[in-house]
């Protein structure tokens, strides 16, 4: 397949995708992403890290998150990810850090399951 018929089927699911059960940022209700945008990093969905500083995190892998800005500093020392650098991952609404997007071979977001909620629906 493509590159191109690949990118014509992410447009395609993208399309399909149900906003009304996004995950939304805890501090101000903005869509950060869908669960349909989960994906396995070294084998699991989830996972629980600690930092230099003894700090612990437990977070979700993501293949996208479409409301987040990333900090533009990148760093390599400390990464949980090998071969990935990171960088610091911001709510576009209101600028809660919410995570981590890793990049390498590829790019994904680990985001912090306290700091996401599932959308409540209007209806």
């Amino acid at each position: 397949m493509s590159t191109v018929d690949n990118q014509a089927q992410r447009g395609a699911k993208q399309s399909t995708i149900d906003w009304s059960d996004a995950l939304v940022c805890t501090g101000c209700g903005m869509t950060v992403t869908h669960p349909d945008f989960r994906m396995e990093k070294s084998g699991r969905l989830e996972h629980l890290q600690v930092n230099p500083l003894g700090k612990t995190f437990v977070f979700s892998t993501f293949s996208r998150a479409v409301g987040v800005f990333v900090a533009a500093q990148k760093h390599q020392q400390h990464s949980w990810f090998n071969g990935y650098d990171w960088q610091i991952a911001h709510c576009q609404g209101c600028a809660t850090h919410l995570g981590w997007q890793f990049v390498g071979d590829d790019a994904f977001f680990a985001l912090l399951n306290d700091k996401l909620t599932v959308k409540k629906d209007a209806n």
